[in-house]
Parts: structure tokens; C-alpha cells; sequence
């Protein structure tokens, strides 16, 4: 079976992961599910039950997924974990030439960690610095050019 053919019901085995309480939702567990497991050693083969892995799909796609279905989820790529790399020396998140490096679940919690700490400390809500850090250096300055 394709990993297209299994995408929805992979998605809502991440979901139910998460579990049915919003107020409390689980999104370390949805994204290990998606991962494949909590270890990269023993991590499964995509289409391996009980886990919900796609083949071709990486963190950058389901931690997306999460940040639209899963209150306080965040998303993890690669232009944000090099922003986060550089403000904090977070290890495990880029190579030295800015690729990105295997995101376990363990390391999508410390990055979810960190967001929210540093979050807190500078008084905003963390998805909003996650779009902060998002932006490429000088893109203010260009929308705001173009804006006037």
C-alpha cells in the first residue's frame, strides 16, 4: 500500500495519539507516532503498526500536521532549527553546515521546551515567536518597503 493510501488513516492514529483531551493533548505522542517510535535505533519501517510512519514524510510535514491539530504543538524544519541552533547552541537540531539532523521525538520535546521557555521569558505567546524566527533576516524591512 502507498503511503498516499495510508495517509488519512496514519493521521488520525497520530491524532488519536495525541489523545481525546484538547485541554491536555499529547503532542510528543503524536509525533512519535508519525516517527515511527521514541528511538531512532529501534525506530519502525513506515507502515508499521501500531505505528502511524509514511514513507517520503519527515518532521518537517508532521510537525506542521500537529501545529494545526494539536493545541501548543509547534513546527520544526529546517529554517527553524537553524534560527533556534544559532540563538541557543541547541545540540542534536543542525550540522555545522545547517542540515538537518534526525529530530527524535525526545529532541521535538526539548525544541518544544526551549520555544516555550524562551517564549515566556520575552513575554509572547510561543507560536508567535515561532514565526518571529521564521523570518528570513531583512524580510521585515522588505514588506515594509513595500508597504509604503
Amino acid at each position: 500500500m502507498a503511503a498516499g493510501d495510508r495517509l488519512e488513516s496514519s493521521l488520525q492514529g497520530a491524532l488519536d495519539a495525541v489523545g481525546k483531551d484538547l485541554a491536555s493533548p499529547d503532542s510528543i505522542a503524536g509525533y512519535a507516532c508519525l516517527y515511527g517510535g521514541y528511538d531512532y535505533q529501534d525506530r519502525a519501517a513506515p507502515g508499521q503498526p501500531p505505528w502511524c510512519r509514511l514513507h517520503g514524510f519527515s518532521p518537517a510535514f508532521f510537525t506542521k500536521f500537529l501545529y494545526f491539530s494539536t493545541p501548543g504543538a509547534l513546527i520544526l524544519d529546517n529554517r527553524l532549527a537553524n534560527a533556534v541552533h544559532k540563538l541557543s547552541q541547541l545540540p542534536h537540531l543542525v550540522t555545522g553546515y545547517g542540515q538537518s539532523l534526525t529530530w527524535t521525538p525526545y529532541r521535538y520535546s526539548v525544541y518544544l521546551h526551549w520555544m516555550t521557555q524562551t517564549a515566556r521569558t520575552v513575554g509572547v505567546a510561543p507560536d508567535l515567536l515561532e514565526l518571529t524566527l521564521f523570518q528570513t533576516p531583512g524580510s521585515l524591512d522588505e514588506e515594509n518597503a513595500a508597504a509604503t
